[in-house]
């Protein structure tokens, strides 16, 4: 007869083996948590269902040049492999009115690979050769104006503009372009296009494009003040002046006069620029080229150059910036990503995150200040929501302490009976809250007194006053605001 304790061993060892199976079994289940499936059932574009949906637009996803990740208490990775992504090299990021995510892809070597993949949170639908308008798979630059079109620039065949029907071809035969690399496109307030052509291996011929939908306008360094013919970088400002990276310098052109800033006329290093954005202040980051370039920042006055040797900043390459509704500077190098809250510095890369590739491509936030990451290995989006709803709390709280006081609207409004009218003061002073009629005779005083820091509310109850419009003041100190109310 066999030991019986060699037997219950055996069992052990056989339930401890299986239960591991089970457990490695489950986790890329557990990791994933959700599954894809294959739809080409719409003509030849390719379309990808999420079944269990992680968290659409409310999530932060990041795209690498090899694959996508969403944070939000972990990373999600999308490449060709999980999603429908055509290429793992992201190159732009934009998003229409509906927060629907236009993603331009493909490779500088070419191939059948890449194009502009759709992604509304569930579905991804890729355009490229075969199913579109496109008449190139590397699609390097994307932006939507205000109706909605897209304008896709391309390595070798120029711009194509598309209004998800009709799909708009321009290239050296049919327009100004010098060139049929489009690196960087904007769009300004009156909805003009405007291209950065660069000039290297890919485009013998650079300079700067507007199109504003009927008419072509082409700058170089012959026919303007443009110094040179070298554009990889494009910003517009809210005077809707075009910010342009070219080459060692910086030039601010307001539609007529180019103003150029370099080393010689002012604190612009001698670095090639790589990337512009502009903040909510007006002040520009440019992103420089090479170990020796940095993070510059000028806001028309002062500049400062931020380089690992003088921050903490972890790089001095960078590739790309990006902005965020609540002033953070997002900036992608060749090493990672990091954060700037104007204080911190925050890094990012693959030791400490699900960061699919350190090699940076571009950034673009949405409006729910979702961080999308385009990488050489794939998207990736980092949840930055809590971010924003912090800062703009930080943003009114301050607004409000600076302010002697502040007057809101009565409610309800119209009334018939009575209305509430809450004020806010911050700084004890003498407080007079008085009602006038539409020919400003006083009707009603309903505070005459000093009163304390805090938020106030009083309950209007007019006696004998005809139906109408009326006004209501709010004095204290200096401070006086007027609003409208209706009596019914």
């Amino acid at each position: 007869m066999k030991n019986p304790n060699l037997l219950l061993n055996l069992f052990n060892r056989k339930f401890f083996l299986i239960l591991m199976v089970g457990i490695l079994f489950q986790l890329p289940m557990i990791a994933q948590n959700h599954e894809w499936k294959n739809d080409t059932s719409e003509s030849n574009i390719n379309i990808y269902l999420e079944n269990a949906k992680v968290g659409g637009h409310a999530n932060k996803w990041t795209g690498s040049k090899s694959g996508l990740a969403k944070y939000d208490e972990t990373w999600e990775v999308y490449d060709t492999t999980n999603s429908g992504l055509t290429s793992n090299s992201i190159n732009g990021i934009a998003f229409d009115k509906e927060g629907i995510a236009f993603i331009g892809t493909g490779e500088y070597h070419g191939g059948s690979t890449g194009g502009l993949t759709k992604f509304d949170g569930t579905l991804w639908t890729t355009y490229n050769t075969e199913n579109s308008g496109l008449r190139e798979n590397a699609v390097f630059s994307v932006a939507i104006d205000s109706s909605n079109k897209k304008w896709i620039g391309t390595l070798h065949e120029g711009l194509f503009i598309y209004n998800d029907t009709v799909w708009e071809v321009y290239n050296g035969l049919n327009s100004s372009l010098p060139s049929g690399f489009i690196n960087s496109i904007s769009i300004d307030s009156d909805q003009n296009g405007w291209l950065g052509i660069p000039h290297g291996n890919f485009s013998l011929n650079g300079g700067l494009v507007k199109y504003d939908g009927s008419s072509w306008n082409y700058y170089n360094d012959e026919n303007s003040e443009l110094p040179f013919n070298d554009v990889r970088a494009l910003a517009i400002d809210n005077h809707n002046h075009v910010w342009v990276g070219c080459g060692q310098n910086l030039v601010e052109f307001d539609g007529t006069n180019m103003t150029v800033f370099n080393s010689q006329n002012s604190q612009m290093p001698n670095a090639y620029i790589n990337a512009i954005a502009i903040d909510n202040e007006g002040a520009k980051w440019i992103g420089l080229y090479g170990v020796d370039g940095g993070l510059l920042y000028f806001n028309g006055a002062e500049w400062k150059l931020y380089k690992t040797y003088n921050s903490k900043i972890p790089f001095n390459h960078i590739q790309c910036i990006a902005i965020g509704a609540n002033g953070h500077v997002w900036i992608g190098s060749n090493v990672g990503l990091a954060k700037f809250d104007g204080e911190h510095w925050e890094l990012f890369d693959t030791s400490n995150s699900e960061l699919p590739s350190n090699e940076i491509n571009t950034i673009a936030i949405d409006s729910l200040n979702n961080i999308w990451i385009g990488t050489i290995a794939g998207l990736a989006i980092l949840d930055k929501k809590d971010e924003l709803v912090t800062s703009v709390e930080n943003a009114e709280l301050a607004r409000r302490k600076h302010t002697q006081a502040e007057l809101f609207q009565n409610y309800p409004n119209p009334f018939n009976y009575s209305t509430t009218i809450n004020y806010t003061i911050n700084k004890t002073d003498k407080v007079v809250l008085k009602v006038y009629n539409y020919l400003g005779q006083e009707v009603d005083i309903l505070v005459n007194a000093f009163q304390t820091i805090g938020d106030y509310e009083i309950s209007w109850k007019p006696n004998k006053l005809s139906s109408g419009i009326y006004f209501y003041t709010l004095q204290v100190g200096e401070f006086m605001d007027t609003k409208k109310l209706t009596l019914e």
